[in-house]
């Protein structure tokens, strides 16, 4: 998991809320290619998983030679919001924390 997103982990106050997005990354360890929805336009080459109810957005990339999985970001899914799961995404890796998108 990316610095950023442990921290976004971190910031979900609900303990329950935060344990079930634990078991949906923690399930990412097993076929992580066949998880969750590939993502288009700027998001391409990524895919994502709903967590908690689909209340939350869990970002991830395969690195396919050893099978790597790097969770970039996790958030709510709150379109048109500066706090929506793919804002802070876009904002992450404009800020250099991670690969280009």
């Amino acid at each position: 998991m990316t610095a950023t997103a442990e921290q976004q982990l971190d910031a979900i106050q609900d303990h329950r809320t935060r344990q079930t997005v634990v078991r949906v990354i923690d399930r990412l360890e097993h076929h992580p290619e066949q998880q969750g929805k590939h993502l288009r336009g700027a998001f391409a080459g990524y895919r994502r998983v709903r967590a908690a109810g689909q209340q939350y957005r869990v970002s991830f990339t395969v690195h396919e030679e050893d099978v790597v999985v790097v969770v970039v970001c996790l958030g709510r899914r709150n379109e048109g919001s500066k706090v929506d799961a793919y804002e802070l995404a876009l904002r992450v890796v404009r800020l250099g924390f991670v690969g280009r998108l």
